[in-house]
Parts: structure tokens; C-alpha cells; sequence
């Protein structure tokens, strides 16, 4: 188990603390048959994948380099998942 320092788990919960509990993501298919994300909840932060699975890593990616988290940190932050909403609930 890998110590930490206590400037370090400041650090750490001052990141988690930007975080808000959940995000709104727009998705979309590509023209070449992947997946466009824009994260509706940081304006500009946007991310694209071949696979809906891959989508997802690259979701929780783009926000943690929207917050700017250190590499060293990025296993303390959370992780979003997706979940999709049927086009007929969508407003």
C-alpha cells in the first residue's frame, strides 16, 4: 500500500471537492461508426472513442484534465458512469 502524505490528502480532497455528485453527457455516433461525448456540465469539455465502453474511460479522463488533476492522483478521484436515457425521455 502506497503512503501518502498529509499536503497530499489535502490536495486530494480539495481535486474530489470540484467534483459535483454527477454530470450531464451529450452522446452522439460519429461518422465513422464511434462515439462523440460532450460533458454538458464543463463547457468545452468534449471526448471521442471507438466503443460506448471506451467512451466512458474517456469521459472520466477528459473531466479530471478539465480539473487539471496530477497524474499521481487520478486513482483518489471518482468515476462517472454512463448511463443512457432513451431519446423519447430526453427533453
Amino acid at each position: 500500500m502506497v503512503k501518502i502524505s498529509k499536503k497530499q490528502i489535502v490536495e486530494i480532497n480539495r481535486l474530489r471537492g470540484l467534483f459535483p455528485k454527477s454530470i450531464r453527457v451529450r452522446v452522439e455516433r460519429s461518422a465513422d461508426g464511434g462515439f462523440c461525448a460532450e460533458v454538458k456540465t464543463f463547457p468545452g469539455c468534449v471526448t471521442e472513442a471507438n466503443t460506448f465502453s471506451e467512451l466512458i474511460e474517456m469521459v472520466n479522463d477528459a473531466v479530471r484534465t478539465y480539473f487539471e488533476v496530477p497524474e499521481r492522483l487520478v486513482s483518489y478521484m471518482p468515476i462517472y458512469p454512463l448511463r443512457a436515457i432513451p431519446m423519447s425521455l430526453r427533453a
